[in-house]
């Protein structure tokens, strides 16, 4: 399973020229994999931007992140309250 994002304001026309900053493209995809007994975690993280401050700051940024080695454990736990017979 796929799941992609999107910036959801866009940066208002005054900021982009007054300041000269914009950002564009900031999104990111996250995919999941289904494990055993309908368990899903996510295998991979990503996204690109690009980032332009103050009219001379321009800047691509990447990122890439990716899981790996997923194993399954049973855990049992109990927990126990003590009083206070003093």
């Amino acid at each position: 399973m796929l799941v992609t994002t999107n910036m959801a304001l866009r940066i208002p026309l005054a900021v982009k020229i007054v300041l000269g900053t914009n950002i564009t493209g900031l999104g990111f995809a996250v995919e999941y994999k289904k494990f055993a007994d309908g368990v899903w975690f996510p295998v991979s993280y990503g996204g690109e931007f690009e980032v332009r401050a103050v009219f001379f700051y321009k800047r691509k940024i990447s990122l890439a992140v990716a899981n790996s080695d997923f194993r399954r454990t049973d855990v049992n736990s109990t927990v126990a309250y003590t009083g206070q017979d003093q």
